[in-house]
């Protein structure tokens, strides 16, 4: 299957599970191997959590998913209205320190290990995280 694959959930924590879903179902669709479903679902849990915990977006405005398949590769862009903040930027490439741990931080090494490409913008009020991750 290839072109582009919408999903817009409100942002509300009933609707993390679902969106989870969604992008795990559509990237099987666009031939994304079992475990890298399985994970690419967890980085968008990681990301709808950030956005509900430090985003300050309100419940009900739209988080909107996009899938898509480039090439070898399948495309991720989550899409959330809260305050600008480029989780990429963060340095977590270190080995972790788990008996000092802060809390977060997980879903970013998860991004770093996984995808293939990163990349972040701001646009008309939007954080736009996009994710590649090699297909075949």
């Amino acid at each position: 299957m290839t072109g582009r694959h919408h999903a817009s959930f409100h942002c509300h924590p009933d609707q993390v599970r679902p969106a989870a879903q969604w992008v795990e179902e559509t990237s099987a669709e666009l031939g994304l191997r079992d475990g890298d479903r399985k994970r690419l679902a967890l980085v968008l849990e990681e990301l709808f959590a950030n956005t509900l915990e430090h985003g300050r977006s309100r419940d009900g405005e739209a988080i909107e998913v996009r899938l898509d398949r480039e090439d070898d590769n399948v495309r991720m862009d989550y899409r959330d209205p809260g305050a600008a903040f480029n989780p990429l930027e963060i340095d977590v490439s270190g080995p972790p320190d788990l008996e000092n741990w802060p809390v977060g931080g997980m879903g970013l090494r998860l991004i770093q290990r996984l995808a293939t490409r990163t990349a972040y913008s701001f646009e008309n009020g939007v954080n736009v995280i996009s994710l590649w991750l090699r297909s075949s």
